[in-house]
């Protein structure tokens, strides 16, 4: 998936969007990926899961049951209703790592949060396996998503395959200019997730698109953001975001849910 939905449209394994409030992570699938997910899932061992299992010190992964609606480090994906004909939906609700953020005696809870993310990241990691053959149909794949999830420094790390299918959106937007509204979507997630603070200025949180095509994201942090691996603009062809400083995965899925409205945006647009 990674090198042929930047050079040409696919039809859509998975889409990315905002749950209610800035409080969930949405993701639907497309039923044949689903199916081939389940199956993968189902084997005893996965090397991915082993790894990160071990690695972070989680529970053991949960997989998808009709019996338990809930699957993956813990509780961390579960199902929506679909709003998609031959499409399915699943939720991640985000965790709360902090209730104050101006608290010096609250301890972070970074468990949960690494839960997550490791979970999110076996997800992606599988839908990128290019398993099935989606058939054709109006929806593009306009996006890829890996993740890194590693307790340290740039731990929380993640990069973003832009799509060629996104690029006429990305082509539409105003020069230098700041989408608000996906900025107050990333703000209220990381306040969800981190707590209020007036540390944070509402321009700590930035998505800034630059023509022909460019975007740039940033979180509250040591220059911490998402922003194109480089600036050769090949016409037609989508191209790479790359993390700068992501240490944890506050950030990590900060940036991640600016990347889901940015492909929900685009979505609202007819792309």
């Amino acid at each position: 998936m990674e090198y042929n939905i930047k050079e040409g449209n696919r039809p859509t394994v998975y889409d990315l969007g905002v749950g209610k409030d800035g409080k969930n992570l949405t993701i639907t699938i497309h039923s044949q990926a689903l199916e081939n997910l389940q199956d993968l899932l189902a084997n005893p061992t996965i090397p991915v899961v082993e790894f990160l299992q071990h690695d972070l010190s989680l529970p053991a992964f949960m997989r998808p049951s009709s019996e338990w609606p809930w699957w993956g480090f813990g509780p961390v994906l579960g199902s929506l209703p679909p709003q998609r004909e031959e499409y399915s939906m699943l939720e991640c609700p985000l965790p709360v790592v902090k209730k104050n953020a101006d608290d010096l005696n609250e301890e972070p809870n970074w468990q949960p949060a690494f839960a997550t993310s490791a979970t999110l990241n076996v997800l992606f990691t599988l839908l990128a396996l290019d398993c099935v053959e989606i058939p054709d149909n109006k929806y593009y794949q306009l996006a890829h998503v890996n993740l890194f999830t590693k307790k340290g420094m740039h731990g929380g790390s993640l990069s973003v395959i832009l799509a060629k299918s996104l690029m006429p959106w990305l082509s539409d937007q105003p020069d230098e200019s700041d989408n608000k509204d996906i900025e107050i979507v990333m703000k209220s997630t990381h306040e969800h997730m981190f707590g209020y603070s007036d540390i944070f200025s509402p321009r700590d949180f930035r998505v800034w698109f630059r023509q022909p095509k460019w975007v740039n994201l940033s979180v509250p942090g040591d220059a911490c953001g998402l922003d194109p691996s480089d600036y050769h603009d090949q016409p037609g062809k989508g191209y790479n975001l790359s993390p700068h400083n992501v240490d944890n995965p506050v950030q990590q899925l900060t940036l991640l849910m600016g990347i889901a409205a940015i492909c929900e945006e685009a979505r609202k647009a007819g792309f």
